[in-house]
């Protein structure tokens, strides 16, 4: 049994606990928010390579800020450019997806890497656009894209592969604004 000079009131019990908890939140954050940020850098640079195969290696452009794509890289091979990777994002049936695409100074796409952390796509049918098979589609392609013109949507899931297929143009358009500028009045 406690003295009745040592109980605290249920107020303080509360704020203990909540403090307690609060600062294990704070510890598990700190030590988890290196590693997801690493991961996170390496995905993107494994959908780099993957949408340019022959690079060795990408350098990051800066970009305006209504430029229209979330980020882009020149591919480089030997110390030479060989073309650009873009990142858009188009809004799917299940929220935000992030196309990575792809092209090399001839306006011809060399592929496209489609998904994203925040890719939320319903599984079995528009989560099939991650599939190599459906994004193996766009290569060898010039922009615009089309479904149903050198590019098959995924049963069931047409909203998803038309914006795949946006995403794409939305990239592809950045990249051969890059390469060959159009004239401004």
């Amino acid at each position: 049994v406690i003295p009745m000079k040592l109980r605290f009131p249920p107020w303080a019990v509360l704020l203990i606990i909540c403090l307690v908890v609060g600062g294990m939140l704070a510890m598990v954050n700190a030590l988890t928010e290196g590693p997801i940020a690493q991961r996170a850098v390496e995905a993107a640079n494994a959908a780099r390579y993957a949408c340019f195969p022959d690079a060795d290696s990408f350098e990051e452009m800066e970009l305006a800020p209504d430029s229209g794509v979330d980020s882009c890289y020149m591919a480089m091979k030997d110390g030479q450019m060989v073309g650009y990777v873009a990142q858009a994002t188009a809004s799917g049936f299940g929220g935000p997806i992030e196309i990575h695409v792809g092209m090399d100074l001839d306006k011809t796409i060399t592929g496209v890497n489609v998904g994203g952390s925040k890719s939320a796509e319903t599984p079995g049918l528009g989560a099939k656009a991650k599939d190599a098979e459906f994004q193996a589609q766009f290569t060898g392609l010039t922009i615009p894209t089309q479904l149903g013109n050198g590019v098959d949507a995924i049963t069931g899931a047409t909203i998803t592969s038309g914006a795949v297929s946006s995403g794409v143009n939305e990239g592809g358009y950045f990249i051969q604004d890059l390469i060959s500028p159009s004239v401004e009045d």
